[in-house]
């Protein structure tokens, strides 16, 4: 096998990944949200926050809209978490090529499904609207479990309130830390170093937050024109991660000694 521990993705091509990988989210659950009655597909506290309103209305039929995008997010995280550590504890090179392009298979599939099953406007709640509901927001588990960490810090693509708070908090301890190198304690050389490894953090998790925004606001411009086809751009997007993954893995094989190393992920 080649050593692949020399071909992986560093931390800069990782943030990177983090970035185009939120902005693939943010189009695909916009989308989601326009076509699907306003479900979202990876955004689950919103959905929660309805399924809580129908249940104190006892609205039956909303109870069953808004709850099983919940139930498709929660196992589609665990089995595709679940495979994709069996991969990478099988040695296989590309862990994350492999959930990416189920990611891929399950947007064509919601892309063929809407366009020749179910042509038209779908009704909800019913079984075809269902089986949207479940391709679009399978496709988003699979990227949740797909990237989790970066720089040895847990970053999500697929929603951000928790990037914003991250955000938020990076930003005041990163005042304070300025504050503690110019007060002297914290020495100049120690300092410096940790200042730009916050500067880093706060970069990425404003880059996330953006690319987010920009691949919603991409994806309401399309789905004006194409509709649900308009899904094909984010398929696009994701080929050439695949692509890119297979030459660089983000989690490349490792050996025995590094898996017994390797941080719990989280």
């Amino acid at each position: 096998m080649e050593n692949a521990a020399t071909t992986k993705a560093g931390p800069a091509e990782k943030a990177l990944l983090a970035v185009v990988l939120a902005a693939v989210a943010g189009f695909v659950d916009v989308v989601g949200y326009l076509a699907l009655f306003g479900i979202f597909t990876a955004h689950m506290s919103g959905n929660s926050a309805a399924f809580g309103a129908a249940v104190g209305r006892g609205l039956v039929a909303e109870i069953a809209l808004r709850g099983l995008p919940i139930l498709f997010f929660v196992v589609g995280v665990a089995v595709a978490g679940a495979v994709i550590e069996l991969l990478a504890r099988a040695d296989v090179r590309s862990p994350t090529a492999v959930a990416l392009s189920a990611e891929v298979l399950c947007l064509v599939g919601l892309m063929a499904y809407s366009g020749l099953a179910v042509p038209g406007q779908v009704r909800r709640n019913t079984v075809a609207f269902f089986v949207l509901v479940a391709l679009a927001v399978g496709a988003m588990a699979i990227q949740t479990a797909a990237l989790r960490r970066v720089g040895g810090r847990t970053v999500r693509t697929t929603y951000v309130t928790g990037m914003l708070t991250r955000l938020a908090e990076g930003i005041v301890n990163y005042a304070f830390l300025r504050l503690d190198v110019h007060q002297g304690r914290i020495g100049a050389a120690d300092g410096r170093l940790r200042l730009r490894s916050a500067r880093r953090r706060i970069l990425l998790l404003a880059g996330v937050w953006v690319a987010y925004a920009a691949g919603g606001i991409l994806g309401a411009v399309l789905d004006d024109h194409w509709r649900i086809r308009c899904l094909a751009v984010p398929v696009a997007v994701l080929v050439v991660v695949i692509v890119v993954d297979l030459t660089r893995p983000v989690r490349p094989p490792q050996s025995g000694e590094e898996a017994l190393r390797r941080p719990p992920a989280g």
